[in-house]
């Protein structure tokens, strides 16, 4: 992971348990890709979002200590 950003846009749930998912990709280029998620809880029946968030995700080739390009197989997987 390169980055990741979070913005909580209500602070009162801030001291709750708050679920986290993956809520869609961002941006992919030939070295990395960007993961979209969406923080939220269930308050009075209602789904309330706490905060967006999002990482870039880097491909890296430790044998070479480079960055490396994204594998054919991710990007059919990303792109749809």
């Amino acid at each position: 992971m390169a980055k990741i950003k979070i913005v909580f846009p209500d602070k009162e749930l801030i001291a709750v348990t708050i679920p986290v998912r993956i809520s869609d990709i961002g941006e992919v280029s030939k070295v990395s890709f960007e993961l979209l998620y969406e923080l939220s809880v269930q308050r009075n029946n209602e789904i309330k979002i706490l905060a967006l968030s999002s990482t870039n995700m880097v491909c890296y080739n430790y044998q070479i200590k480079k960055v490396a390009p994204l594998p054919e197989v991710c990007k059919s997987i990303l792109i749809i």
